[in-house]
C-alpha cells in the first residue's frame, strides 16, 4: 500500500485495497433481518430485550418525551438532552481535515514484501488498478470517487408495521442540515444511549464505553501499515480487551467518505483481533458489529467476512476472491419514538448477546 499525501487521511486508492463492499438497507429491514431470522441476534434474546424494556418505566418516559411530552427526571433524561443537542444547527461546514483524521496510515516501507498491504511492483502491463494508482488523488477526490461506486439501493422489505422508513439524507438536501458545533456531543448521546438501555439489566457481561480504542494493521514484517481510531466500543466487562462491537459518530450527515473510514476501521479490527478459527476454516463466515450516529441519524452496520478475509488483512493471503460486506441499517432517527424504540430493543439484545451471532 502506498504511502498517502498526508499521515491523516485514506484516499481511494487504498480504500480500494481493503476489499470492502456497502450494500443499504432501511431501518424496517434491519428489524426484519432481528425478527425473522436468526443470523444477528436470538429470537429468545430479542424477547428478552422486548420484555425488559416494555416494563422500564424510565424507557416508557423517554419515548413519551420523543413525542412532545415534558422531559421529566430519570435515567433517560441526559439522553434526550444530548440528542436534542444533536439535532442543533451551526453556521459553518466540517473541515477536510475532520473527516478522516482518526485513520493514519504509516509512510510506505522501503522493504517490499508479499503482503498487500506493503508495497509491491507494479505489474509491468498497465491494468484498470494500476491506472487508478497512478492517479493523484486528494480528499477533496473521496466524494467523487465513491460517485462511481456501486452502492446497492435500499430493499423495501418490511419490517414492524409502525416502523416507517426515512431514507438516508441526500448528497443535495445535506445543504439543510449543517453540521452541529463538536463531534463530542454526538459521540455522548450515542453512548449515553446505549448505557441507558442497558443500564438496569442486572447480571449483564458487556459494556458500552466512550473509549477511543486504537486498532493498528501490520503487515508480515510486523511494520505498522495503519491505525484506525474509534469512538467508543462494546466489550466485555470482565475481559476488556475483548471487543464485541464499534462505535462511530460524526458532527454532520451521512457522507460517503465517513463509509470509507467505517470500513477502515472495521478491517483493522480484524486485523488485530481475527476470529479464532480463521486459518482452520478460511470458508466460515463472521459478523461483526458497527453502531455510527452521523448528527442526529443512527446507523447499524453489520459486516460480514469470511477466515480468507481475515488472512488478507493480515498480510498472510493474497487472495482476490475475499471481501469485507457491510450492510449498513438505517438511518434511525433520533427525533422518532418508533426508532429508537425498535433500536433501544435491538442494542439491547447485541449487549446482552456480547455482540451479533
Amino acid at each position: 500500500m502506498e504511502a498517502p499525501s498526508s499521515a491523516s487521511k485514506i484516499e481511494i486508492k487504498q480504500y480500494l485495497l481493503l476489499r470492502a463492499i456497502f450494500s443499504v438497507e432501511l431501518a424496517p429491514a434491519f428489524i426484519s433481518a432481528c425478527t425473522k431470522s436468526e443470523k444477528i441476534v436470538s429470537k429468545e434474546i430479542w424477547s428478552k430485550s422486548e420484555t425488559f424494556l416494555r416494563g422500564l418505566g424510565s424507557w416508557k418516559t423517554y419515548l413519551a418525551s420523543i413525542t412532545g411530552s415534558p422531559l421529566q427526571e430519570g435515567t433517560f433524561t441526559l439522553v434526550r438532552y444530548y440528542q436534542q443537542l444533536s439535532n442543533e444547527t451551526r453556521s459553518d461546514d466540517p473541515s477536510e481535515e475532520d473527516l478522516m483524521s482518526k485513520v493514519k496510515f504509516s509512510p510506505r516501507p522501503v522493504r517490499r514484501t508479499h503482503n498487500p498491504f506493503a508495497s509491491r511492483p507494479e505489474p509491468e502491463t498497465p491494468t484498470r488498478s494500476t491506472r487508478l494508482r497512478d492517479q493523484e488523488s486528494s480528499p477533496s477526490d473521496l466524494t467523487t470517487g465513491f460517485g462511481n461506486l456501486n452502492f446497492m439501493t435500499p430493499s423495501t422489505a418490511g419490517g414492524p408495521n409502525e416502523l416507517e422508513s426515512v431514507s438516508p439524507i441526500s448528497a443535495d438536501m445535506a445543504a439543510n442540515y449543517k453540521a452541529i458545533e463538536d463531534e463530542q456531543i454526538v459521540n455522548t448521546a450515542l453512548v449515553l444511549f446505549l448505557n441507558a438501555v442497558t443500564l438496569h439489566y442486572t447480571n449483564i457481561s458487556s459494556e458500552w464505553t466512550l473509549y477511543r480504542r486504537p486498532f493498528t494493521v501490520e503487515n508480515v514484517n510486523q511494520e505498522k501499515v495503519y491505525e484506525a481510531r474509534v469512538d467508543g466500543l462494546l466489550r466485555s466487562k470482565h475481559a476488556r480487551d475483548k471487543v464485541q462491537a464499534l462505535i462511530e459518530v460524526k458532527p454532520y450527515i451521512l457522507q460517503d467518505n465517513t463509509r470509507m473510514q467505517e470500513a477502515a476501521q472495521m478491517a483493522a479490527w480484524i486485523a488485530a483481533h481475527p476470529p479464532v478459527s480463521y486459518n482452520q476454516h478460511p470458508a466460515r463466515e463472521h459478523r461483526r458489529l458497527l453502531v455510527s450516529q452521523n448528527r442526529h441519524q443512527i446507523f447499524v452496520n453489520v459486516a460480514s467476512f469470511r477466515g480468507e478475509y481475515a488472512k488478507y488483512i493480515r498480510g498472510e493471503s493474497e487472495t482476490t476472491n475475499s471481501f469485507l460486506r457491510m450492510t449498513e441499517y438505517g438511518p434511525f432517527d433520533v427525533t422518532d419514538r418508533d426508532h429508537m424504540k425498535y433500536l433501544g430493543i435491538a442494542m439491547l439484545a447485541f449487549s446482552l448477546q456480547g455482540g451479533l451471532l
